[in-house]
């Protein structure tokens, strides 16, 4: 797998776990998301690119969306689910394991270059 195809893949794991944490306790629309996301710096989302993800969590009742009007336009509002907040602490744990990993992988690494 090239570089660009491994970090379009982490990237998409990465952005279900940001959504869901951005509407863990408060709602937001999507611009806003992707907003957030953008200013974050590390991950980048076009913005039309964050619908497809909010309309797959949606189906797999981890969000809930409600249209509010504003400004004469309806704007749709997602918040997390009793269900989506399991799924958020579920990967919230994983994700903090795997970087555990790096750490301890790099500290041996580390040992064993000053015992050379």
């Amino acid at each position: 797998m090239n570089e660009s195809k491994w970090h379009m893949q982490i990237s998409k794991g990465i952005l279900e776990v940001a959504i869901m944490k951005l509407v863990e306790h408060e709602e937001r629309y999507g611009y806003e998301i992707t907003g957030m996301i953008q200013k974050g710096g590390t991950l980048s989302i076009a913005n039309g690119s964050i619908y497809p993800i909010l309309k797959r969590l949606e189906e797999q009742e981890w969000i809930v969306s409600r249209q509010i009007e504003h400004n004469g336009r309806l704007r749709k509002y997602y918040r997390l689910t009793k269900a989506g907040h399991t799924q958020l602490k579920v990967r919230e744990r994983y994700l903090q394991e795997l970087n555990q990993l790096l750490v301890t992988l790099d500290q041996r690494e580390a040992g064993n270059r000053d015992h050379r």
